[in-house]
């Protein structure tokens, strides 16, 4: 995911979302992947995608900070 993280910065989405969904390959239940691709579909614009990925995360793991970026 740090390879994801590091072409979200580059604003190279299209990578980004490769290298999330390569991760989910290797592990599809990972909260930290969600929540990444939650925030990738936020700035494609993509809200529904990134309210469903971060109600997988709040469900892994209820953490304040997933639950104030759902409500962005």
């Amino acid at each position: 995911l740090g390879r994801a993280h590091l072409r979200m910065m580059q604003a190279d989405y299209p990578a980004a979302g490769r290298e999330i969904e390569r991760a989910f390959g290797v592990e599809a239940a990972v909260p930290d992947g969600h929540f990444l691709r939650a925030m990738l579909r936020r700035v494609q614009g993509d809200y529904a995608g990134a309210a469903d990925d971060l109600g997988k995360v709040l469900a892994a793991r209820p953490a304040p900070e997933f639950r104030a970026a759902r409500a962005m």
